[in-house]
């Protein structure tokens, strides 16, 4: 039983794609025909990275209760990224013992990446 799917990379990808302001803001200015501001981004941001969370969470915990985990963690936590990818793995380590732990580590790594993102040092 793989405890990885794909959806639980994907959300963790969200995170630090909402944190590239130059990313959203190609969207944005896609999306809306006019000038873009520094509101609308982070608006537009807000927005995209709530949703795709919400939605990978759901994927997630459905592919889980498809390969025979029991009670994965709630997916409704995914609006919470960190909550959620901390539940998710200790239910997973629970049905599946020494395993599960990656998302977390992947999460502590997002963060350290967007803190040197944010800090102008990448």
């Amino acid at each position: 039983m793989s405890v990885y799917t794909p959806y639980i990379w994907m959300l963790l990808a969200v995170p630090v794609l909402a944190a590239r302001g130059d990313v959203v803001r190609k969207v944005a200015a896609i999306l809306h025909a006019g000038s873009v501001t520094p509101a609308t981004v982070v608006l537009f941001s807000a927005v995209i990275s709530f949703g795709a969370t919400g939605l990978l969470g759901y994927l997630d915990w459905r592919k889980l209760r498809g390969v025979g985990v029991v009670r994965p963690f709630r997916w409704i936590w995914a609006f919470l990224p960190t909550v959620y990818v901390i539940g998710r793995t200790t239910a997973i380590r629970k049905v599946a013992p020494r395993r599960g732990l990656t998302p977390v580590w992947v999460l502590i790594a997002s963060f350290l990446l967007i803190a040197l993102y944010l800090n102008h040092v990448i």
